[in-house]
């Protein structure tokens, strides 16, 4: 296999870049010119040392001080234990804190379920479990389910709402959905913020 076939190859497995794409992508790093490639390099060695995973919400963050184990948002003292958006991505955690609809507190999936899978072995539920009940201690009044409007995001708010339905009974913990603010097939990440401030504001209780 040629060099430029297994960067092609490579490329391909990120979400979102098909065969042809990842070889377009190929080509013009292959044109580029050492300062580039010193600098793509040296930045894909920093992601890779200074990522972190948050004790708290899961998120990946960036640090070089090994005793930080939270990101800001979490280590922040001004945001609203009383609320919990559990979502698949950090990406769709940014589009929603971009927006400002709200200041609640967070949690990472990092996966989804495929639609011909129930199994939730793939989702941190226990971690999920484990924060719904620190957080309980400081008054979570409410969790929303925050996924794209798609099969693969409504399953995996189904499948999460059985898992974690005992431990919200038991501390009185509302579950929602978002509203349909979105249309069928619509990613979080791809809302704009009036979309976003619309389906938060008009969620539905489960």
């Amino acid at each position: 296999m040629s060099p430029l076939s297994k960067l092609s190859e490579i490329l391909s497995t990120l979400p979102g870049i098909g065969p042809r794409h990842a070889e377009r992508l190929a080509y013009f790093i292959s044109a580029k010119n050492g300062a580039f490639i010193n600098n793509f390099k040296k930045a894909l060695e920093e992601v890779h040392a200074q990522g972190k995973r948050c004790t708290a919400c899961r998120a990946v963050f960036y640090s070089t001080n090994p005793d930080i184990k939270s990101c800001l948002l979490c280590k922040s003292k001004n945001r609203e234990n009383g609320l919990l958006i559990v979502t698949d991505t950090e990406i769709n955690r940014n589009s929603i804190e971009k927006s400002g609809v709200t200041n609640g507190r967070y949690f990472i999936l990092g996966n989804t379920i495929p639609m011909t899978d129930a199994d939730a072995s793939r989702l941190p539920i226990s971690e999920l479990i484990n924060r719904i009940k620190e957080l309980s201690k400081s008054g979570l009044q409410e969790i929303i389910l925050a996924f794209s409007y798609t099969p693969e995001g409504e399953h995996t708010g189904e499948v999460l709402k059985k898992k974690i339905a005992n431990v919200c009974k038991e501390n009185k913990i509302k579950i929602s959905n978002l509203g349909r603010g979105f249309s069928a097939g619509m990613e979080v990440e791809y809302s704009d913020t009036d979309t976003l401030k619309h389906a938060f504001k008009n969620r539905f209780h489960l």
